[in-house]
């Protein structure tokens, strides 16, 4: 599988999207995290 880099403000928007989700459930949002990290 071709790995990607992600820019500055990407990476800004995934940050965003931990909170919003870290806000409900930290644990759910670190798991979400670690899933794009195992990605990338």
């Amino acid at each position: 599988m071709k790995r990607f880099v992600l820019t500055p403000r990407a990476h800004q928007g995934i940050e965003g999207i931990w909170e919003y989700i870290a806000a409900g459930n930290i644990e759910v949002a670190d798991r979400v995290l670690e899933g794009w990290k195992a990605r990338c």
